[in-house]
């Protein structure tokens, strides 16, 4: 299950997306590009789930990160 966190994050790539396919089109594979790309990032957050339910399956391979700090 993701967090609401990671749910946010999902979300907002797709609001991402979306506000990208509101713009002109400016070249044909723009549009097939955002949208794989997008995708792409959106995996890697739904895979955090996979990662936290089967950690014997899909290890956590991490390094020390500091938090963000926040404005």
């Amino acid at each position: 299950m993701l967090t609401d966190d990671e749910r946010a994050v999902v979300h907002s790539l797709g609001k991402c997306a979306s506000d990208f396919f509101a713009l002109p089109v400016m070249h044909p594979s723009d549009v097939r590009e955002f949208e794989a790309g997008t995708h792409s990032l959106q995996n890697i957050v739904m895979a955090r789930a996979a990662q936290r339910a089967h950690p014997a399956d899909f290890p956590v391979k991490s390094l020390p990160l500091k938090p963000r700090s926040t404005p």
